[in-house]
């Protein structure tokens, strides 16, 4: 935490910060993402810094040192993954570089990290399960981050969450030789990770839809799925092309008149 404090960047990011601090402050005031302003991000991100601008006022200050404490928490769980599955070196080593990646990939506010952090949590409850001790007590702890996940990201929770339940099924369709007991252990595994995802997102679904509307959750998935793409899939104007529409521009003009002048 310390480390990324002292390189974080000093500057604020207009476009995904600003988004993220002004929808947060907006929901502080009693507004409803979808509703009352657009945003393609799921609700997680502005609910959580609107819980801790109530409790200590609204400022950059506070997003960043929750982004810090998210991304410092991702740290610690890789470095609790990697000692329990393989080396405390391999550990502290992948923790070191972690650590200067996230100090410089920037972003602050994103809704990523926190679906970074709850992902690696994820891996972290079921791995019981992949040393042969099939706790669903923690297969549904790790279904329940997945859903968390899905709070901040919809496309990056449904991502984990098909990720999750193919890997889990591939390894208890590898490891158990009694083809009977296979397929038992396989639905009942299945069963507690999806209804981990199904009991965070459920809930959360049903407290949104009691002041949102259907049609107005939809819009972020026809903006990723269709007019995102779209806008992505446009090609590059070339040369040409950017200087006509410079010189068509009423600020380039001016220019062009102060420079001859």
């Amino acid at each position: 935490f310390v480390f990324l404090l002292a390189t974080m960047d000093r500057r604020v990011n207009l476009y995904d910060e600003g988004i993220v601090l002004f929808g947060s402050v907006r929901v502080l005031s009693g507004d409803v993402p979808y509703r009352d302003f657009y945003t393609n991000y799921g609700p997680g991100q502005f609910y959580a810094l609107a819980a801790l601008f109530r409790l200590f006022g609204p400022s950059v200050i506070v997003e960043r040192i929750w982004d810090l404490l998210i991304r410092s928490f991702t740290v610690g769980i890789i470095y609790q993954i990697l000692q329990r599955t393989w080396t405390r070196k391999a550990a502290l080593t992948a923790s070191c570089v972690s650590t200067i990646w996230l100090a410089q990939f920037g972003f602050y506010g994103y809704p990523v990290f926190p679906c970074l952090l709850f992902s690696f949590l994820s891996i972290y409850c079921a791995l019981p399960v992949f040393e042969g001790r099939h706790h669903f007590a923690s297969l549904l702890m790790s279904g329940s981050c997945i859903g968390m996940v899905t709070l901040f990201r919809y496309d990056i929770g449904c991502m984990a969450a098909a990720g999750g339940v193919s890997l889990l099924g591939l390894f208890c369709l590898t490891h158990d030789p009694d083809k009977p007991r296979e397929r038992e252990l396989l639905v009942r595994s299945e069963v507690a990770y999806i209804a981990g995802i199904v009991l965070v997102v459920g809930a959360a679904l049903l407290m949104l839809l009691s002041a949102v509307s259907v049609h107005d959750i939809s819009q972020c998935v026809v903006l990723s799925v269709v007019t995102y793409r779209r806008m992505r899939s446009l090609p590059f104007p070339s040369p040409i092309e950017i200087a006509r529409h410079l010189f068509h521009l009423e600020a380039f003009r001016q220019i062009v008149i102060v420079v001859y002048a």
